[in-house]
């Protein structure tokens, strides 16, 4: 492997493959030989080659957790991230719930699809794994952002900076929101000790461009759901600055409203101490916030 990656260094791809292919012969079980080879691949544009050896990487050695993340990776790169999450669900239970970086990205992909609440639950779940993975810390700073919750951003990236005291990303976030919040000088104080930790002035001149990059917070959207089955249209939406998720009310068939919390599953009172189940199955019309929901099961 450690030739055949030399080989790609140099760009002797064939000689790379021919290496990458012997490798697998002699030890066809080694998931990160698989690995390797696929990235490659994908490097050169070859997707469908990519495709196939992390599949049979999968297969040789399923407990790999690259395998996935890289497979999954690719498919997210190209905007396919139904795809790119049903590759990382395929990883057996006790591969992903030790992998900080594979909860990560299963809640990015998770935020990506609007579902909120089970990226934050992937989330958690990678920070109880790997309390110090700042890159979780990041995905949760940029959901807050998008949601438009900057007290909440706050405080998760003042505990990623207080936990990894040596990532570089969390204090450039930071010195972006107090600008945003109005506190200058607050702001300067963490930019000057961010940019003392560069040695390199084209790497303390990028820091200093990632600095002046504005927030990009989201602003409360307005929803127009269609549930199936109950004939029940759900408006009047909003986010809530707590928690993230969105809420609204929904008027059922029978002329009655209620108030709840919209996610992947969300449940509502239906009278009579019941609660009717609703799952969110697929997205139409983004540009217009348009989503069906079918109807699940109503409980007493």
């Amino acid at each position: 492997q450690a030739y055949a990656l030399m080989k790609k260094e140099q760009r002797e791809y064939e000689k790379a493959r021919d290496l990458f292919e012997r490798g697998i012969a002699a030890d066809p079980t080694n998931g990160p030989l698989y690995q390797a080879y696929a990235l490659m691949e994908k490097e050169q544009g070859a997707y469908d080659k990519a495709r196939k050896l992390f599949e049979q990487g999968i297969e040789a050695d399923p407990t790999h957790a690259h395998l996935y993340l890289g497979w999954a990776d690719m498919e997210g790169g190209a905007r396919h991230w139904r795809k790119a999450l049903q590759i990382l669900e395929r990883a057996p239970g006790r591969v992903a719930a030790h992998s900080a970086p594979m909860m990560q990205y299963r809640g990015r992909l998770l935020a990506q699809l609007e579902r909120f609440r089970e990226a934050e639950e992937c989330f958690e779940m990678g920070l109880k794994v790997d309390p110090e993975h700042a890159p979780i810390f990041q995905e949760i700073a940029k959901l807050r952002e998008r949601l438009g919750d900057v007290a909440a951003m706050e405080a998760v990236v003042r505990e990623g900076c207080e936990k990894c005291p040596r990532d570089r990303l969390l204090p450039a976030t930071l010195v972006r929101l107090l600008k945003h919040t109005g506190r200058s000088g607050e702001a300067a104080d963490w930019e000057e000790r961010l940019l003392m930790k560069y040695s390199d002035d084209e790497k303390r001149a990028e820091a200093r461009e990632r600095m002046r990059e504005p927030l990009r917070v989201g602003r409360p959207r307005s929803y127009d759901f269609v549930v199936r089955d109950l004939a029940g249209v759900v408006s009047n939406m909003g986010w809530s600055p707590r928690t993230g998720h969105p809420y609204g009310f929904v008027e059922t068939g029978d002329g009655a409203s209620y108030y709840f919390p919209l996610d992947s599953r969300w449940e509502v009172d239906y009278g009579k101490g019941s609660k009717v189940w609703f799952d969110v199955i697929e997205f139409p019309d983004r540009e217009k916030n348009r989503f069906n929901a079918k109807f699940v099961e109503v409980r007493p």
